[in-house]
């Protein structure tokens, strides 16, 4: 079986992203919904287009049952997104973290609320006396 990752690698590696060799995959059995369903909730010209499965879920009027889904919607998501995602628009609101390189993860807040231990910052290195030639 493979897994949710080689597939979308398999899709976008053969640019059939957009169903033209192949039908719809069910992606959630629970709800009955394909893969096209849910990329068909970013297509959506409002700002609220979802970020995440809980939120492609509301869109379609539906919650996950089982949860076994979940992490092959999040990778569509997020898929889709860097297909369209044009680095340096200013409406993207990804664009901080592209021009830092930092995964999104880092900017998620905790669900106990408690601050992350923040790295220690990188101390310059102390100068080196010179040695006078003799």
């Amino acid at each position: 079986m493979r897994s949710a990752g080689t597939v979308i690698k398999l899709l976008k590696d053969n640019k059939i992203l957009n169903h033209s060799k192949l039908g719809p995959m069910i992606v959630c059995s629970c709800n009955v919904l394909t893969d096209k369903q849910i990329l068909a909730t970013l297509q959506s010209e409002t700002p609220g287009a979802p970020r995440s499965p809980a939120q492609a879920y509301r869109c379609l009027g539906c919650n996950p049952e089982c949860g076994r889904c979940l992490v092959t919607v999040r990778r569509l998501l997020q898929a889709a997104r860097m297909d369209a995602c044009n680095v340096g628009c200013p409406g993207c609101p990804g664009a901080a973290e592209h021009e830092a390189h930092v995964p999104a993860g880092n900017n998620v807040v905790p669900f106990d609320k408690r601050p992350r231990p923040e790295a220690p910052a990188e101390q310059p290195a102390e100068a080196l006396p010179l040695i006078a030639a003799e």
